[in-house]
């Protein structure tokens, strides 16, 4: 039988994945509040992540999906 535990294990790693595979940018916007900007040179809201740093946000999304998943599968 599942412990609670176990269960919220894999709703919150299935929420999580989900939400750094659907929205990166929002999240790297987020972990970078109210850093200071290194380059000052741009347009003014020219402050997009680079695909480098989505991509990896995104591998950590499809990393806690399948965690979720392996945990979710021993539950079994």
């Amino acid at each position: 039988m599942a412990g609670l535990r176990e269960l919220l294990a894999v709703v919150l790693g299935v929420a999580l994945g989900v939400l750094l595979l659907a929205y990166p940018r929002a999240f790297i916007r987020i972990q970078t509040l109210g850093r200071v900007p290194r380059d000052r040179h741009g347009h003014y809201g020219s402050d997009d992540p680079s695909s480098t740093w989505v991509r990896v946000v995104q591998l950590l999304g499809a990393a806690c999906l399948l965690a979720a998943g392996y945990v979710g599968v021993q539950l079994l």
